[in-house]
């Protein structure tokens, strides 16, 4: 059976932003990150900037393209996107063997080219 309620429109403002006022402590709440978690953690704009402390010139816009082709290690806490000093500093190290081990490569090919042309 279903109860009608009758209420002023006064009771009903009140309780509709008491409803929406707990509602909003709940999401901020849920999506607000813990103080020993932030620390490690970055916005774009400290990626960027941690990331050409440690000689990887790379700007914002780079790092969100790098992000939507899934080249750059990222998390989503909530609406926001951050990025991990240690997953960073992890993916610079990789990206840095990578050209290493591509000039390697690079000077390894040149030296067979030179030797089969004697």
């Amino acid at each position: 059976m279903t109860e009608i309620i009758v209420t002023t429109p006064d009771q009903l403002q009140t309780t509709i932003e008491a409803a929406v006022s707990k509602a909003f402590e709940a999401y901020t709440k849920k999506n607000t990150v813990p103080e020993n978690i932030e620390n490690d953690n970055l916005t774009i704009e400290e990626a960027a900037a941690f990331l050409n402390d440690n000689g990887c010139k790379i700007s914002v816009q780079t790092i969100y393209t790098k992000k939507s082709q899934g080249e750059i290690p990222y998390r989503k806490i909530g609406p926001r996107l951050v990025f991990s000093k240690k997953e960073l500093l992890t993916w610079l190290e990789r990206q840095t063997t990578s050209s290493v081990r591509i000039q390697a490569e690079s000077a390894s090919d040149l030296a067979k080219s030179a030797k089969n042309q004697d």
